[in-house]
């Protein structure tokens, strides 16, 4: 599906899908990458500057293995995120997408 509704950011500036090529998931590779890594990522290219509470890191690779993008997995703000929209009664066993 094509949609002129997708963000995606580059040195802290929104940028539209309609202003690119679609993305080829078979030309992606993603993989865990190191908080220092996604860190200084977020920090060049998302608006929001600061670094959540992260539990772990993931990273979106292109062509000649350049890091694209980078999802984080953060401890949410409140437990009762996890419990309520997941069923868990433990919150320990979730995340939220930061």
């Amino acid at each position: 599906m094509h949609t002129s509704r997708s963000q995606r950011w580059r040195e802290r500036r929104a940028q539209w899908a309609s202003d690119f090529t679609l993305i080829d998931p078979k030309a992606c590779d993603v993989d865990v990458i190191d908080q220092a890594t996604a860190k200084a990522f977020i920090a060049r290219h998302h608006y929001l500057t600061t670094y959540p509470a992260a539990q772990v890191a993931v990273g979106l690779f292109g062509r000649a293995a350049r890091l694209e993008g980078v999802a984080v997995f953060a401890v949410p703000a409140t437990g009762a995120v996890i419990t309520r929209h997941t069923g868990f009664s433990d919150p320990a066993r979730g995340c939220v997408l930061a």
